[in-house]
C-alpha cells in the first residue's frame, strides 16, 4: 500500500462534541444579540463523538483504500478524555438549537 494511504492516529478513544461552522455562526450571530454581556456561555452540539466513531465515518466516504496506524507518539499525557459542551443556559437564553448533523 502506498504510504499516502496511510495516517496515523492517537487516542481513537476519546470523545468530543463537533459542531457544523454553519451553526457556530448563527450561534456567535444569536450570542451579540440576546446574550447578557459578561456572562459565560457554552455553545455546541452536547452531543459526544467517539473518535473512532468519527474515524469510521470518514473512511466509510473514502474513495480510495486507506490503512489506519495507531501511533503512540501521537497520545498526549495531559488530554482530557471527554471535553462535550452543555449548551443548555444558551439555547435556552437564545433559542439556538444545532441543526447541521455531523454526517
Amino acid at each position: 500500500m502506498d504510504k499516502r494511504n496511510v495516517i496515523k492516529v492517537g487516542n481513537l478513544s476519546a470523545v468530543r462534541d463537533f459542531t457544523d461552522v454553519k451553526d457556530m455562526v448563527e450561534a456567535y450571530r444569536l450570542a451579540l444579540a440576546k446574550c447578557v454581556p459578561g456572562e459565560v456561555y457554552n455553545v455546541g452540539s452536547g452531543k459526544g463523538v467517539r473518535m473512532q466513531d468519527l474515524l469510521n465515518l470518514m473512511l466509510k466516504q473514502a474513495t480510495r483504500e486507506i490503512r489506519v496506524e495507531v501511533d503512540p507518539r501521537k497520545y498526549r499525557p495531559v488530554d482530557v478524555e471527554s471535553v462535550v459542551a452543555d449548551p443548555t443556559k444558551f439555547m435556552r437564553q437564545t433559542g439556538w438549537r444545532p441543526k447541521v448533523p455531523l454526517e
